[in-house]
């Protein structure tokens, strides 16, 4: 093979290598932004589950006043 076909060859495998790698990169920046999706999903669900307990403590607080028996937690 002359110099010219090495290079073109060269050219090639690099063109082939940084598409694979912009297409891996894609993925990853998918995979990243479903992981943040989920993180916020969770960090909602731990909010609502906080807000729940929270509740669920006032109200036993008003039975007690009220002099209701509790319900067990």
């Amino acid at each position: 093979m002359s110099t010219l076909d090495n290079l073109m060859a060269a050219f090639n495998d690099v063109r082939m290598t940084a598409s694979a790698a912009v297409e891996r990169i894609q993925y990853l920046a998918h995979d990243l932004a479903y992981a943040r999706a989920e993180a916020a999903d969770a960090a909602a669900v731990e909010q609502i589950a906080a807000e729940l307990h929270a509740t669920a403590d006032q109200l036993r607080a008003a039975l007690a006043a009220a002099g209701e028996p509790q319900p067990h937690a």
